[in-house]
């Protein structure tokens, strides 16, 4: 079983760093508790940064091998998620993650609550619940999470939450469907849980 963790990016040098180690951390944690995992790789699909943010992925010491892509053009998060899909898929991954370059609240036992559920074969695709006072995520809250639970019926309560869990066959799918112009920026997320609440797929929170 090999598993990808993708970091989308650009101009993030001053955190990458960071998110980099938290994963290979959690990365050797999640080996530790599923030996049948026998491969994973930590990728940075980025933007072509104009600051040092390759050269700090590229410099951050990890157990567990590194490799980039590059995306061309206008910058975009969707379009870097979309081609760690698609890498994820031409190396033979079995579990897919996104994981933002920004995120400061990440530990390294997330690696396991979302990789966990999709290894058992619960979850095709898991979105993060994260604990929020009432005053934070007022897009989620008012807008996100009860357009979808309306129009789909799924309980998705992070529609919008950037970090993500995919199995191949929800990444094969994604990368089989029409995607809009907005996914190809910020509407990558919405457009990840739209298409899980739509389809044939387990959803799960982590």
């Amino acid at each position: 079983m090999k598993v990808c963790v993708g970091i989308p990016s650009y101009n993030e040098a001053d955190r990458i760093s960071f998110v980099v180690s938290q994963i290979d951390k959690g990365l050797k944690l999640l080996r530790e508790n599923f030996p049948q995992i026998n491969d994973c790789v930590i990728l940075n699909a980025d933007s072509c940064s104009s600051d040092d943010t390759i050269k700090r992925f590229n410099n951050t010491d990890t157990l567990f091998i590194k490799d980039s892509v590059l995306t061309k053009g206008e910058p975009g998060k969707g379009k870097n998620v979309l081609a760690i899909l698609k890498y994820a898929l031409e190396n033979s991954c079995d579990v897919v993650l996104t994981i933002d370059a920004d995120l400061e609240s990440i530990t390294p036992d997330w690696m396991l609550k979302f990789t966990e559920l999709v290894i058992n074969k619960k979850a095709d695709f898991v979105y993060p619940e994260y604990k929020r006072n009432r005053f934070e995520g007022s897009t989620t809250n008012h807008l996100a999470y009860p357009l979808i639970y309306a129009h789909f019926g799924k309980d998705i309560r992070q529609p919008i939450g950037g970090d993500f869990a995919m199995s191949s066959e929800y990444a094969q799918y994604i990368l089989e469907q029409q995607v809009p112009i907005d996914a190809y920026k910020f509407g990558i997320d919405i457009f990840l849980s739209m298409n899980a609440a739509s389809g044939e797929f387990v959803v799960q929170a982590a």
